[in-house]
């Protein structure tokens, strides 16, 4: 019997954002990324993703960074797609989800960075959108 062979690839892209600093604390935005890698992992397992990618890729555009993080893991059904920043909205089962990760990684975004958060999903895949605001400097 041949064992299943599962693939992984995580892609990261940060070549015209090198020396971009935000103003916010640092382990919140750290918290809202990992919130959705293990978000992602989950829909993986969840949905039998054997060659699992994930692409984040960190740019500058004018006055604001944006951070992309792009999976393979099913894509996010279009009748969910509209509640998933919705308190206590979970896809999962009770006992693997409390519904508040992606709700608590919107507000830290709203309210820590005076970011947005926004997902599209297409084709099994999902992307998500952070949109940071850079503090311009006096003179500048």
């Amino acid at each position: 019997m041949d064992a299943l062979i599962e693939k992984e690839l995580l892609r990261i892209d940060i070549e015209s954002a090198k020396g971009i600093m935000v103003l916010g604390i640092p382990n919140e935005l750290s918290q809202v990324i990992i919130n959705l890698l293990k978000n992602a992992k989950d829909a993986f397992v969840c949905n039998s993703i054997l060659i699992r990618e994930i692409h984040i890729r960190v740019k500058k555009e004018e006055k604001c960074v944006h951070i992309e993080i792009k999976d393979n893991a099913g894509g996010i059904k279009e009748k969910d797609i509209y509640k998933i920043f919705e308190p206590y909205f979970t896809t999962k089962h009770a006992s693997q989800g409390t519904g508040l990760g992606l709700f608590m990684s919107k507000m830290i975004c709203e309210q820590g960075f005076n970011a947005s958060l926004d997902v599209k999903s297409k084709k099994n895949t999902s992307t998500f959108y952070i949109k940071i605001p850079l503090e311009e400097k006096n003179g500048q």
